[in-house]
């Protein structure tokens, strides 16, 4: 399987349950809810050592997850603040995404240059 390009998407959610910020992986940028497979791509648990798929990204962008990722202070909201997408808000903040590269074995990397 060739490496195949996706997008980490960083999204506010202001649903009581679910409020906070998360992190999808998603095959385009486009603004949706599923991946064209139908998944979400909700990249959960990034907080805990070893778990975050994404962790290379983050190292390499020099952002941190200080807490579970999901306040306004944290990593997640981090990716939308340093990468907005333009005219794109949800729960009055702004939208964020990264183009990234995904292995056959799920591992997340920045494209190379």
């Amino acid at each position: 399987m060739k490496d195949k390009h996706c997008f980490l998407i960083a999204e506010y959610c202001s649903a009581p349950f679910y409020m906070g910020w998360h992190l999808y992986l998603r095959d385009t940028n486009t603004r949706q809810k599923l991946n064209r497979d139908g998944t979400w791509g909700w990249l959960r648990n990034i907080h805990r050592p070893g778990e975050n798929p994404a962790q290379q990204v983050f190292d390499k962008l020099g952002i941190k997850i200080k807490g579970d990722g999901t306040c306004d202070y944290d990593g997640i909201a981090e990716i939308a603040k340093r990468f907005p997408i333009k005219h794109e808000k949800i729960g009055g903040k702004p939208r964020g995404c990264i183009a990234v590269m995904v292995d056959k074995y799920g591992h997340i990397t920045l494209p190379a240059a």
